[in-house]
């Protein structure tokens, strides 16, 4: 799932970083900006100068509405870490949770099918066990789609405190 993430998080920054030839001319198409802030496990990502460090990096973005892309902020989360393990998935996230799953290797050509996140992460344990084949990974390509986080896993992503609701 991370590889699947990776790729979306390459093709978001591509997108991001060139004008689109659809953009509205009153938006603005200033270039990306990416900032790279430290890296700190998820303990410390709140401590209020981490806090401040990412204030002080994203407010001449925000008057000048200039996009960012933050870059090593959360390598070293839990996330990273746990959710490389099918097992972890197993033990955070009821199996007869309702997910939906993206098939295909374009998020535009592919279908969506609705299934249980235990059946999911059987299809993800198969593939993992079979003898790599690279036609058959272009072709085969399951990933979760926009689903909700579930609520197992939610810790392990530090969110800054400027970014939340309360």
């Amino acid at each position: 799932m991370l590889l699947h993430h990776h790729r979306f998080s390459q093709l978001a920054a591509r997108r991001l970083s060139s004008p689109s030839s659809s953009s509205s001319s009153s938006i603005k198409s200033n270039p990306v900006e990416r900032i790279r802030l430290p890296s700190l496990s998820s303990q410390d990502f709140n401590s209020y100068e981490h806090q401040l460090a990412m204030a002080d990096a994203i407010r001449p973005n925000h008057k000048s509405q200039t996009p960012i892309l933050l870059t090593n902020l959360i390598s070293k989360c839990d996330a990273v870490y746990f959710w490389r393990s099918l097992q972890y998935w197993q033990a955070a996230v009821p199996e007869n949770t309702p997910v939906d799953v993206e098939l295909g290797r374009s998020y535009n050509t592919g279908s969506r099918v609705s299934m249980k996140f235990g059946d999911y992460l059987e299809y993800l344990s198969k593939v993992s066990e079979q003898e790599p084949d690279p036609q058959q990974q272009q072709e085969e390509v399951a990933y979760l789609a926009q689903n909700e986080l579930f609520a197992g896993v939610q810790s392990d992503i530090p969110t800054p405190h400027f970014c939340s609701d309360g």
